[in-house]
C-alpha cells in the first residue's frame, strides 16, 4: 500500500504539471495572438503610413469589453483627446488640454501629418489636434475610428453600398434576426416591409398615447405631492420631488407598450390574470436579458443567480404576450388597433412586391422596435429635463410655445400631428440633447471581403470594421464651433436651408447648423433609423406638456456640475438615477 505522503506527492506533482502545461499553452496562445496582431499592424501601416495605429490585446466584441470587468486602460490606448468613458466606445473631447496632450505624443504627430495629407486646414500653430481618424488593431480584428463628419457622411450615405453592415456585430449585441443585423438583399426586403408601417395612423396613436399617459403620470405626481413636498409653489401647491430618470424610463416603456405593441396599459402597472408579472416588467427584463444572453459566454451566466432566473421567467411571459398579440393581428376579421406590431404582422404575412418576413424575422424586428423605441426616448427625455433644470428661461420659452399650441380651449387630447409643427423650440431641445448625449454612441460598417477598400486617401484591408464615433462627431469644434460642449438649443433655430435632414416637421423651422455627417443620432443615409418620427413625436409632446404645467429644478443636494457636464453621460444613460423638484405653474 503506497505511503500517504507518497500519494500526496504524486497528486501535487500531477497538479503542478497540469498547471505548468496550462500556463505553457496560455503563453503559446498569447504569443500567437500577439504575433497575429503585429502582422495586422504592419500590414495596415504599410498601406497607410500616416494613419495613427493603436493596439489592444482584447477584441471589442469580447465579453471583457462589453461587461467591463477589466481596468479600461488595459483594453486599448487611445490617443490624446479621446477618453474611454464607457466600454462600448471612446468619447472625443477636443479641449485645449487634450490638444496639448496630443501634441506630446508621437502618434498625434502622425495624425497631424495625415490631417495635412487629407487637406484639413483646421490644425494650425504648434499644437496638434487630437486625431479624428485612427485605427485600433487587435489579434482578431481591425477597427478604424472615424470622428470626422466628411468621412462619416461618405461611409453612411454617399458610399453606403461600398461598406456593409457587420451582421456578426449587431447580431451579437441584440440577438434575433432583424433589419439591423441584416445586409444586402435580405436587409432591403426587411426594410421594404418595415418602413411603411411607421405611418401617419401609427404616429397619431403615438401622440394620443403620449398625451393620455402623460396626464396619468401628472396625476400620480400630484397625488403624492403632499408626501414628497419640499417647498410651497407660486400656485399654493407644494413643490415636490420626482424621480425623473425612473419616471422617464417608465413613461417611454408605457408608450412603446401602447403604441408599439397595442397593449392596454396605464401609469399604474397591473398584472394580467394568470400572469406573474406586468406586461411592462416582461418587456423590460426581456430587453436586458436578451442582450446579456447574446454576448455572455455560458460559464458566466450562473453568476447572475436569482436575477437571471427572474428575467428568464419574464422572458417566457414576454413570449406568451407577443404570441397572443401576433395571433390576434393575424385574425382576418381583426381591424387592428393602429399599433406598430399589428401593422407589421399584417404586412409581414401578406405577399407583395416588398416580400414577407419569416417568423424569426418578425419576432426579431418586434424586439428591436421595442428596444430602440424605449431606450432612445427614455434617455433623451431624462437628459433634456436635467439639462434644462438650471435654465428657467428655456423652460419658460417651452411653456409659451406650448401655450400657443394648446390655446383657444384646445386641450392636450385634441392636439394633432400638424400642431407639433408649431413647437420648434421643443424639437431644438431634443436635437441639442441628442447632440451632447447621443443614446447610440457609435454605428459600425465594415469592408467585408473586399481585398482593399479605399476611403479618401486611406486603404483598408478586407474585414476592417469602421467605427463611426457619433460622440466625436457631435462634439467636434470644427463642425460646431468653440462652444461644442455647451448646451445651447438656439443653435438649431437658424434660417431654414435646403439641407434640413434632422427635423420631424414639414416647415423647416429647425435646421442642422453643422455639415452633413456631423449630427447622426439616428444614423444617416438609407440605414437611418425608421423610428425617428416615433421618438420625436413622443419627445416633443411630453416635454411641451411638462413645461406647460411645471417649472423644475435640481434638488439642493444635487451637484449641477456633474449632472449638467456634457462629458459625464455614459453609454445609454446618465450614470446614476436623478431627481428633480417640480413646481406647478
Amino acid at each position: 500500500m503506497p505511503h500517504p505522503n507518497t500519494t500526496a506527492g504524486v497528486v501535487v506533482t500531477a497538479a503542478a504539471t497540469a498547471v505548468a502545461a496550462l500556463a505553457g499553452m496560455a503563453a503559446i496562445s498569447a504569443a500567437l495572438r500577439l504575433a497575429r496582431m503585429h502582422r495586422r499592424v504592419r500590414a495596415l501601416r504599410r498601406l497607410n503610413p500616416c494613419l495613427p495605429v493603436y493596439t489592444s490585446f482584447i477584441s471589442r466584441l469580447s465579453p471583457w469589453v462589453l461587461f467591463g470587468p477589466l481596468p479600461r486602460n488595459w483594453l486599448a490606448a487611445f490617443p490624446g483627446g479621446w477618453e474611454l468613458k464607457d466600454p462600448v466606445g471612446p468619447f472625443y473631447a477636443a479641449s485645449a488640454a487634450s490638444a496639448a496632450a496630443a501634441a506630446a505624443n508621437a502618434a498625434a504627430a502622425r495624425a497631424d501629418a495625415r490631417t495635412k495629407r487629407l487637406g484639413d486646414s483646421s490644425t494650425g500653430g504648434s499644437e496638434v489636434a487630437p486625431p479624428k481618424v485612427f485605427a485600433v488593431v487587435t489579434p482578431d480584428d481591425t477597427w478604424l475610428y472615424v470622428g470626422e463628419a466628411r468621412l462619416a457622411h461618405e461611409v453612411l450615405s454617399t458610399r453606403n453600398k461600398d461598406f456593409a453592415r457587420p451582421a456578426h456585430y449587431y447580431g451579437s449585441l441584440l440577438g434575433f434576426h432583424h433589419v439591423l443585423s441584416a445586409d444586402g438583399s435580405d436587409w432591403r426586403r426587411q426594410r421594404r416591409v418595415l418602413a411603411p408601417q411607421f405611418s401617419d395612423r401609427n404616429n397619431a396613436l403615438v401622440l394620443a398615447e403620449t398625451v393620455r399617459i402623460a396626464e396619468s403620470m401628472f396625476s400620480s405626481w400630484e397625488s403624492g405631492a403632499v408626501a414628497k413636498s419640499v417647498a410651497p409653489g407660486s400656485s399654493g401647491v407644494a413643490s415636490f420631488e420626482v424621480p425623473i430618470t425612473a419616471d422617464m424610463g417608465r413613461f417611454a416603456l408605457k408608450v412603446v407598450c401602447a403604441a408599439g405593441f397595442g397593449f392596454d396599459v396605464d401609469w399604474q402597472d397591473s398584472i394580467p390574470p394568470g400572469r406573474k408579472y406586468s406586461i411592462e416588467d416582461t418587456l423590460l427584463n426581456t430587453s436586458r436579458l436578451q442582450i446579456y444572453l447574446a454576448v455572455a459566454p455560458a460559464w458566466i451566466r450562473p453568476l447572475f443567480g436569482k436575477r437571471l432566473a427572474r428575467a428568464v421567467e419574464c422572458m417566457s411571459e414576454y413570449d406568451a404576450h407577443v404570441a397572443a398579440a401576433v395571433a390576434a393581428a393575424r385574425d382576418p376579421d381583426s381591424v387592428g388597433n393602429g399599433s406598430l406590431l399589428n401593422a407589421l404582422v399584417k404586412a409581414a404575412s401578406s405577399p407583395s412586391d416588398g416580400g414577407t418576413l419569416s417568423n424569426d424575422e418578425l419576432l426579431g424586428n418586434i424586439f428591436l422596435l421595442f428596444q430602440a423605441g424605449y431606450v432612445t426616448t427614455a434617455t433623451t427625455l431624462n437628459n433634456s429635463i436635467l439639462l434644462l433644470a438650471s435654465d428657467e428661461e428655456a423652460q419658460d420659452r417651452l411653456c409659451d410655445e406650448a401655450a400657443a399650441v394648446f390655446s383657444s380651449g384646445k386641450g392636450p387630447g385634441s392636439v394633432s400631428l400638424k400642431d407639433l409643427q408649431r413647437l420648434p423650440f421643443a424639437q431644438a431641445v431634443m436635437n441639442e440633447t441628442m447632440r451632447l448625449h447621443p443614446v447610440v454612441t457609435n454605428t459600425a460598417v465594415w469592408t467585408a471581403s473586399t481585398p482593399v477598400q479605399t476611403l479618401e486617401n486611406l486603404a483598408l484591408p478586407a474585414g476592417t470594421h469602421i467605427y463611426v464615433a457619433i460622440r466625436g462627431l457631435h462634439r467636434d469644434p470644427d463642425s460646431w464651433g468653440p462652444d461644442a460642449d455647451v448646451f445651447r438649443p438656439s443653435r438649431w433655430l437658424s434660417s431654414p436651408t435646403s439641407d434640413d435632414h434632422d427635423d420631424v416637421k414639414d416647415d423647416n423651422t429647425t435646421t442642422s447648423p453643422a455639415p452633413s455627417g456631423a449630427f447622426v443620432p439616428f444614423s444617416e443615409g438609407p440605414r437611418a433609423c425608421l423610428g425617428r418620427r416615433f421618438a420625436q413625436i413622443e419627445f416633443i409632446a411630453l416635454l411641451s406638456l411638462i413645461a406647460l404645467r411645471y417649472r423644475w429644478s435640481l434638488p439642493e443636494a444635487a451637484d449641477p456640475a456633474r449632472v449638467l457636464d456634457a462629458s459625464v453621460a455614459a453609454f445609454m444613460a446618465i450614470p446614476s438615477y436623478q431627481n428633480v423638484v417640480m413646481t406647478p405653474r
